[in-house]
């Protein structure tokens, strides 16, 4: 897979691609609402917080987790995360509708 994602600016001389409008927008990651979790899933958070989110511009990044390997839990892992994303004027369909 090849993907084009944002990077903050470095305001040196050697940016190549013309500025975009962004803003950071909070991500919190959620699998499925249940009481306890898959033996895998807290594993899984982990994976896509090691090797997943340095792909992208990201900052406060914080991932709580209490995994066993191979063993359900009920401590539910949770990753919260902070991502570069366009602002809404470069992808008017996401812009909120205004009442009529």
């Amino acid at each position: 897979m090849k993907m084009s994602v944002l990077q903050p600016a470095s305001g040196t001389a050697d940016d190549k691609q013309a500025p975009v409008a962004a803003h950071w927008k909070p991500v919190d990651l959620k699998l499925r609402d249940s009481f306890t979790t898959d033996s895998g899933e807290c594993e899984l958070v982990e994976q896509i917080r090691h090797k997943i989110v340095p792909l992208f511009a990201t900052r406060n990044v914080d991932l709580k987790t209490t995994c066993i390997p191979h063993q359900a839990t009920a401590a539910r892992p949770t990753l919260r995360l902070e991502v570069l994303a366009p602002d809404d004027v470069q992808h008017p369909a996401e812009a909120p509708q205004a009442a009529r």
